[in-house]
């Protein structure tokens, strides 16, 4: 077993996930859903931030060291729990004009990263706008 061999098994030993399944945010509000969603997004920022830092992987091999890995795994589940947080806000019907507001956001969030071509938000949000957003016809 080489060093990023056992580096990476020895990570892998720590690695205790926090998403070991799908979250109940039943309980949750439209605005809970967004905060939450919000403040994980600002969290993964951080997280990105921090694994560029050089300590964070051996310069030679351009490694993550056991705690780059580590940092790597939490921001996964940070990426995982926005997923479910973004899921549960799109299915669940709003029922007032605030919850319309943060429902619509989840709904072109979901395409609207920075990455789709302007012709695809537009396609996709026209088509948001066309249903109910409250969920009911």
């Amino acid at each position: 077993m080489n060093t990023n061999d056992a580096t990476r098994a020895s990570a892998e030993a720590l690695r205790h996930p926090f998403i070991t399944s799908k979250p109940d945010l039943s309980a949750f509000s439209f605005e809970d859903l967004f905060s939450a969603f919000d403040a994980l997004g600002t969290t993964s920022d951080v997280l990105n931030g921090l694994l560029c830092e050089p300590r964070f992987y051996r310069s030679k091999e351009n490694e993550p060291t056991r705690a780059g890995i580590l940092l790597d795994d939490i921001l996964g589940d940070i990426y995982t729990l926005r997923d479910h947080i973004r899921e549960a806000a799109i299915l669940r019907p709003a029922s007032n004009p605030a919850a319309m507001q943060r429902k619509a956001f989840f709904l072109i969030e979901e395409v609207a990263d920075g990455l789709a071509s302007p012709e695809f938000i537009v396609e996709h949000v026209t088509k948001v706008l066309a249903e109910p957003i409250g969920g009911e016809a």
